[in-house]
C-alpha cells in the first residue's frame, strides 16, 4: 500500500516538468502555424521546417532536464543545490529569449515576410531612436511604450525563475527519492531519448531537399549565412547553368574609344506618383525637374517592379530576370560590362550584407564595394554615398559601371532636418496619414538633393562627362492604402510595384519605348545604348526600340502568395492579379486596365470582354506552371 501511494507520488511530482516540455512544444508550433499563415506561400508541403523547430525547442529543455539529473548523479550532495541554481538560470534565460525571439521574428515576418537574425538584430540596436520615430505615436508614447517592455521583459524572467525551479525541484524528487542510482537510470534514459530526438531532426533535415529547408527560425538567427531568400529549386538551377554557359560564350567586343560609363542610381522605395518630374503637386524632385527640363532626362511613363521587394528588385534589374529566375548564379549586366573592360564599383547606403545575404547576390566580380562599414556613419544615412565618391580616383580613361543604392526615402532612412520643407511631421501636429506623407515627400525631396550631390562629384571625377544615368527605385511604398504603417512588400498594387525610371543621355539617341517599361527592361536598354549584342538569356527588352505586345510577371514574395502579368495589348495596359486570401481560403482574382485606371479601382472581371482575361489567364499559368512543378520536386 505505501508502495502505491510513493508511485503515485512519483508520477505526480512528474507533471510540472512534463508540462513545462509540452507548454515549450506548443507554442513553438503555434509559432510556426502563425509564420505559414503569414507566408502562405511556403505552403503546408514544407512541413520540415515546422517541425524541425519544434523538435529543436523542446529538445532544448530536455536537454536541461538531463544536464540537472547528470549533475545530480555525478556531483557530491554539497553542490546539489549550485547545480540546480545555474541550470535553473540558464533555463529562465532561455524562456525569456523565446519570449523576446518569437514576438520578433512575427514581427520581422510580418514586416518584411521573413526570419529575423542575430546580425539585424544588432543592428536595429543601434537605431532604436530611428525605429520609435517609424511608429504612429509620438515620441514620448513610444520611449514610454519601451519602458513598459523592458519592465514587463524583466518581470517575465523572475516569473521563468520560479517556474523553473518548480519544474526542477519536482524533477530531482520524482527521479532521486533519496537514493543516486535513480539519478543515473534517469541519465541513461534522458540520453536515449535524447538520441531518438536527435534522430528525428536528423531524419527531417535529410528527407528535406536543399532549396526547401530555408525557413527553420533558430538556423535562420544564428547562421544566416545560409540563408537564401530566393530558394534554389530545380527551375533557379536550371537557368543558373544557362546564365553561367551564356555568359561564357558571349562575344567580346573590343570596347571602342570614349565608350560612356554607366551609372545606375536606385532609390529603395521611390514612388513616381509622389515626385515632382512626374507631375506632382509638391516640388520634391527640384533636382530632376531641371534635368528634364534641359531635353536631356527621359522619363518613363509607367515603370513595373517585378516584385515589391528589395532582394527581388534589385536582382531582377541586374539579371533581367523575373523572380522565379533569380540567383546568385545569373547572369549580371555589370558582369557582362566587368567582362570586356569596366570596372564595377558599388556605393550603397543601407545593409546589404545583414540583409539577407545581399552583398554575396551581387558577386565577388566587384572591383570596389562601398558602404557604412567605411565611413563613421550610420548604415542607411546617404551622406555614406558622398563620401564613396570623395574616395575615387578621377577617371582615367577605363570606362566604369557605377551601382548606388539610396535609403532617404526607406522608412528606416536617416532623415535630415534641412529636408523638411513640408510640415506637420511630428504626431501631436496632424493626422496620421498626412504626416506619413510629408515625411515620405520630405525624404523624396532629400534623395533628390543627394542625387544631385553624387552627380556633381562625378562630375568633378571626370566620370559624368560620357556617361549613362539611369535613376530608378527597387519597388514602391504603401502610404495609407495598405493600413497606418508604411511598408511594402505585401501585395501587387500599383503603390507597391510602380517605380520611376529616368534616363540622362545627353547624347540624341532616341529612346522609342518610353511609354512602359519592366524592371527586366533595364539591362538590356543599358546593353543596347552601348551598342552590345543582347544575352540570349535575358527576358527583358531594350527601350530603343518599341516592342508592340510586352508582359511582365510579379509575385509577392511575403505573406500570402499573390502573383501577376501585367500586359500590353495595343493602347491598353492590362494587369491580372491572382491573390490567395489565406491558408485554406480560395483564390482572388482581379483586372484592371491601369493607363485608364492607375489607383486600380474598376476591377474588371466579369466585366471586361472574355477573351483579355482569357488570353491573361494563359500567360498566367504558362509562366507559373514550370515553377510550382519545381517547387514539388
Amino acid at each position: 500500500m505505501r508502495s502505491t501511494s510513493g508511485s503515485i507520488s512519483h508520477y505526480i511530482k512528474l507533471w510540472p516538468p512534463l508540462l513545462l516540455f509540452l507548454g515549450v512544444s506548443v507554442v513553438s508550433a503555434v509559432y510556426m502555424f502563425a509564420v505559414y499563415q503569414m507566408n502562405s506561400r511556403l505552403g503546408w508541403h514544407d512541413k520540415s521546417d515546422f517541425f524541425l523547430h519544434v523538435l529543436l525547442s523542446s529538445g532544448v529543455v530536455l536537454v536541461l532536464f538531463i544536464s540537472l539529473a547528470l549533475w545530480s548523479a555525478m556531483s557530491p550532495a554539497s553542490s546539489q543545490g549550485r547545480g540546480k541554481s545555474f541550470i535553473t538560470f540558464v533555463s529562465s534565460c532561455y524562456f525569456l529569449f523565446l519570449s523576446l525571439f518569437y514576438p520578433l521574428s512575427l514581427t520581422a515576418n510580418f514586416s518584411w515576410g521573413d526570419n529575423i537574425t542575430l546580425s539585424l538584430v544588432y543592428e536595429y540596436l543601434t537605431q532604436i531612436p530611428l525605429l520609435l520615430r517609424i511608429l504612429p505615436v509620438s515620441t514620448f508614447s513610444a520611449y514610454l511604450i519601451l519602458c513598459c517592455v523592458l519592465t514587463i521583459y524583466v518581470s517575465l524572467f523572475f516569473l521563468f525563475r520560479k517556474i523553473s525551479t518548480t519544474s526542477f525541484t519536482a524533477f530531482l524528487d520524482a527521479h532521486l527519492l533519496g537514493k543516486r542510482w535513480h539519478a543515473r537510470h534517469s541519465v541513461g534514459l534522458g540520453l536515449l531519448v535524447l538520441a531518438g530526438y536527435t534522430y528525428l531532426a536528423v531524419s527531417v533535415v535529410q528527407a528535406a531537399p536543399q532549396y526547401k529547408f530555408w525557413k527553420e527560425p533558430f538556423t535562420d538567427f544564428y547562421l544566416p549565412s545560409n540563408h537564401v531568400p530566393a530558394d534554389m529549386n530545380p527551375q533557379r538551377l536550371y537557368v543558373a547553368q544557362q546564365d553561367r554557359q551564356s555568359r561564357q560564350v558571349y562575344p567580346k567586343p573590343k570596347l571602342l574609344p570614349n565608350t560612356p560609363n554607366v551609372i545606375l542610381i536606385l532609390v529603395d522605395s521611390l514612388r513616381p506618383d509622389h515626385m515632382g518630374v512626374y507631375g506632382y503637386h509638391r516640388p520634391t524632385t527640384p533636382f530632376l525637374s531641371q534635368l528634364h527640363a534641359s531635353g536631356h532626362l527621359r522619363t518613363v511613363q509607367l515603370a513595373v517592379s517585378t516584385c515589391p521587394n528589395t532582394y527581388c528588385g534589385v536582382l531582377s534589374m541586374f539579371t533581367s530576370k523575373p523572380y522565379r529566375d533569380i540567383s546568385d548564379d545569373n547572369f549580371k549586366i555589370y558582369d557582362l560590362l566587368r567582362d570586356l573592360g569596366y570596372t564595377v564599383h558599388f556605393i550603397v547606403a543601407g545593409s546589404h550584407r545583414n540583409w539577407y545575404n545581399l552583398d554575396r547576390a551581387y558577386g565577388t566580380e566587384i572591383n570596389s564595394f562601398f558602404d557604412y562599414r567605411h565611413t563613421q556613419l550610420s548604415a542607411n544615412d546617404d551622406q555614406i554615398l558622398i563620401e564613396g565618391v570623395e574616395r575615387l580616383a578621377p577617371f582615367a580613361k577605363t570606362p566604369a559601371f557605377f551601382y548606388f543604392h539610396l535609403m532617404s526615402v526607406h522608412v528606416t532612412g536617416l532623415a535630415k532636418e534641412e529636408y523638411s520643407r513640408f510640415q506637420p511631421v511630428t504626431i501631436s501636429e496632424g493626422s496620421l496619414l498626412k504626416i506619413r506623407t510629408n515625411r515620405y515627400d520630405n525624404s523624396v525631396l532629400q534623395a533628390d538633393a543627394h542625387i544631385q550631390k553624387i552627380m556633381k562629384k562625378l562630375e568633378e571625377r571626370g566620370y559624368l562627362d560620357n556617361s549613362l544615368v539611369v535613376i530608378t527605385s527597387d519597388h514602391g511604398e504603401n502610404l495609407g492604402e495598405d493600413g497606418d504603417l508604411p511598408d511594402h512588400g505585401w501585395n501587387l498594387h500599383q503603390h507597391q510595384i510602380r517605380i520611376p525610371l529616368l534616363i540622362y543621355d545627353r547624347t540624341s539617341t532616341v529612346y522609342q519605348d518610353l511609354a512602359f517599361a519592366r524592371q527586366i527592361d533595364i539591362a538590356p536598354t543599358i546593353s543596347a545604348r552601348l551598342g552590345l549584342p543582347l544575352p540570349s538569356v535575358w527576358s527583358g527588352h531594350s527601350l530603343l526600340t518599341y516592342t508592340a505586345e510586352k508582359c511582365s510577371y510579379h509575385e509577392s514574395v511575403k505573406g500570402r502568395p499573390s502573383r501577376s502579368v501585367i500586359c500590353r495589348r495595343g493602347s491598353n495596359i492590362y494587369k491580372y492579379i491572382v491573390q490567395q486570401q489565406g491558408l485554406f481560403a480560395a483564390q482572388r482574382e482581379e483586372l484592371y486596365e491601369i493607363t485608364s485606371d492607375p489607383k486600380e479601382e474598376n476591377n474588371l472581371v466579369g466585366k471586361d470582354p472574355p477573351e483579355v482575361i482569357t488570353y491573361l489567364r494563359e500567360k498566367f499559368s504558362n509562366h507559373w506552371l514550370n515553377q510550382d512543378i519545381a517547387r514539388s520536386h
